[in-house]
């Protein structure tokens, strides 16, 4: 499992911060592919306790029933030809736009447990000679809970590909909850198709799923040249839990990292800021940061065509023009690249305000800063005009 997915690559994250001391300790740190690699046990996959496929990359071909079960509990999936097309659905979300009397092959999941209604929901149209929907659909039975908890019954995984550029697998977790309840959980959209992967990082009993930080995506580079960072979750009692930056994942994350490092640099990085980018998130994730923010700042490209911007004019003193209002070019400030990354990642959740302050970047008084500059301009540009 590639540590950084990049080149088309296809996650949502809202993990904690690194805490400032241990990225400090690290100061002398050297960056993780400059160092030996003294640990490289691979993961332990899970596999699924039971897994079929409902319909396949074949549009032509009929998409058929399936029956898993395991442990107590039963899922099927159902399909209908020449159904109305659902408004509302588990993995294709709200219709916006509905076509009046279109019909679809829909797919509808039901899952029995004891001592639990059934569970029935929609989960999408199919994607027909004639319709749209989902390219694939999959259907899988998983025990998520660590190995002490496995009197739990299993989740049931569903997850299709909707197809288009760039896009995207839609999964969700289906679980029997205390009390008779249902518990849905989307899990996060990722570029390509595919099943969620589903690992023990650490081997220590416990089950992660792999996914990568879909944000990275077109922030600091164009698609292509877009490196991202690997998040791991860990799913229990209705939640997923970001654990990434946890101390027991680093060796993984190090040895990843170190090996991706060594294949990009071999194939020739064109757009370096989207990988650095990556690399300075995973830095910070292992506790080292400041190792890893040297390397960037040793390399980085601050004339890339993807720099961010803002205006020093207040928006609602722009010049109107035919194709609406825009800043003039005049105010337009670009942001240098370690300035727009350290600001992401505290907003991503990587790094700490305190952290960001300490390389030189106090996000709070870059914002403080921003707004003087823009109330004084823009009151300079009133009295002019």
């Amino acid at each position: 499992m590639a540590f950084i997915r990049y080149l088309g690559a296809c996650l949502v994250l809202a993990g904690a911060g690194v805490p400032y001391a241990r990225a400090y300790a690290a100061t002398q740190a050297e960056p993780a592919e400059q160092r030996m690699i003294t640990r490289n046990v691979p993961p332990r996959p899970v596999p699924p306790l039971a897994t079929a496929q409902v319909q396949g990359e074949d549009q032509h071909a009929k998409a058929r029933p399936v029956t898993l079960s395991a442990q107590g509990l039963q899922a099927d999936v159902k399909v209908a030809d020449n159904q109305p097309c659902p408004a509302n659905s588990l993995l294709l979300g709200k219709d916006e736009n509905p076509t009046p009397g279109q019909t679809c092959r829909v797919a509808t999941l039901e899952v029995t447990a004891p001592e639990h209604p059934a569970f029935i929901q929609t989960i999408g149209s199919l994607m027909a000679e004639d319709s749209g929907g989902l390219m694939d659909l999959h259907l899988s039975l998983y025990q998520l809970a660590p190995d002490a908890q496995k009197t739990i019954l299993p989740q049931v995984v569903v997850s299709g590909y909707t197809g288009g550029a760039h896009c995207c697998q839609a999964a969700a977790i289906i679980e029997a909850a205390p009390q008779g309840q249902w518990r849905v959980v989307p899990l996060p959209a990722q570029n390509g198709g595919g099943e969620p992967i589903v690992q023990d990082v650490a081997r220590d009993g416990t089950r992660q799923l792999i996914y990568t930080d879909e944000r990275f995506d077109y922030a600091f580079a164009s698609h292509a040249g877009s490196a991202m960072p690997v998040v791991l979750y860990q799913y229990q009692d209705g939640q997923l839990q970001n654990v990434t930056a946890q101390p027991r994942f680093a060796a993984y994350l190090r040895n990843q990292l170190a090996q991706d490092s060594a294949q990009w640099r071999k194939a020739g990085v064109t757009e370096v800021n989207g990988y650095l980018a990556a690399y300075v998130a995973t830095s910070a994730n292992i506790g080292e940061l400041n190792a890893g923010w040297r390397y960037m700042m040793a390399r980085y490209d601050n004339h890339s065509g993807f720099a961010e911007t803002w205006c020093a004019l207040d928006k609602s003193a722009w010049p109107q023009s035919k194709d609406g209002t825009s800043c003039p070019k005049q105010f337009v400030k670009i942001v240098p690249f370690p300035q727009s990354l350290a600001q992401s990642l505290v907003q991503w959740g990587y790094i700490t305000s305190q952290q960001s302050a300490a390389l030189g970047y106090d996000v709070e008084k870059i914002k403080q800063n921003q707004q003087q500059v823009i109330s004084s301009t823009t009151k300079a540009w009133r009295t002019a005009h």
